[in-house]
């Protein structure tokens, strides 16, 4: 471990390494996968909500 000023540096190893890279492509998975996809579901749910509850009950 070196001290550079107040931030020190760690050296990796390969397992820590490969446990980063494992996190981090997990993480883009929830990112860039599941986070868009359910909050697209719900957009789309609150607007079907509000359509019906506009149009459709207010029509009747």
């Amino acid at each position: 471990m070196k001290n550079s000023g107040n931030a020190q540096i760690v050296a990796l190893t390969d397992q820590q390494a490969d446990d980063l890279t494992a996190l981090r492509h997990n993480s883009d998975i929830f990112l860039y996968g599941v986070f868009p996809v359910t909050a697209s579901l719900l957009l789309l749910i609150w607007f079907v909500r509000w359509f019906y509850h506009t149009f459709i009950e207010g029509g009747l």
